[in-house]
């Protein structure tokens, strides 16, 4: 017959009723799978009902419930409730401020002033040479020179298209940061923030 050995917190078998001990508790097939569980959970319980009879948890229903000595059942526990929903929502929120950094290196699209559309690279590198570039405006010993472009193609990089990527890159960088916010906004305001689609919104990708 199947056992539960108190004592020892395992199942056994045993064949005759000699071998009952104060620490044996008699189960049907369908407990000893319960406690197959509740051993499997580090935070489950197990408890003596009576002399020869044994009590278990099961597994923990979430990561919102705690458990009740005195009902002997897992109940969900607001206090857990509100922390694990701060974590979750901080969790995503670390995942979003990554999206808006990778959306923001994703390329721009500039109408020169000759009436052609190009694109130019937003990443890290081509922003570092933009950077030094608005410095040699500011110095005023900025040189025209010609620059590829996303299509591959060369372009004249006079002042008058450095302007138009500066207001493309400025652009492109609030759109990210205000879509940021409103999707900060809808996880902040959801209690399942984990189903919020944190890929809507971000500028056109070029590159």
């Amino acid at each position: 017959m199947r056992v539960f050995l108190f004592d020892r917190k395992e199942l056994s078998v045993i064949n005759r009723k000699e071998e009952i001990t104060d620490e044996t508790c008699l189960i049907t097939d369908q407990e000893a799978e319960q406690l197959e569980i509740t051993l499997a959970d580090k935070n489950g319980h197990i408890w003596r009902v009576d002399k020869y009879t044994v009590g278990c948890s099961g597994a923990k229903p979430s990561e919102n419930h705690k458990w009740n000595e005195a009902e002997k059942k897992w109940l969900v526990d607001e206090t857990l409730v509100n922390e694990n929903l701060a974590k979750k929502r901080a969790e995503l929120w670390e995942i979003i401020k990554q999206k808006r950094l990778e959306a923001t290196r994703t390329g721009v699209e500039v109408t020169l002033l000759d009436g052609r559309v190009r694109h130019f690279h937003t990443d890290q590198v081509a922003r570092q040479e933009y950077d030094g570039m608005g410095v040699t405006v500011i110095l005023g010993n900025f040189e025209p020179r010609q620059w590829k472009t996303i299509e591959n193609d060369w372009v004249q990089f006079d002042l008058d298209t450095f302007k138009l990527l500066v207001t493309a890159i400025k652009n492109k960088v609030d759109h990210d940061y205000r879509n940021a916010e409103v999707l900060k906004a809808q996880i902040d305001k959801s209690k399942n923030p984990e189903t919020v689609d944190l890929d809507q919104g971000w500028s056109k990708a070029y590159a």
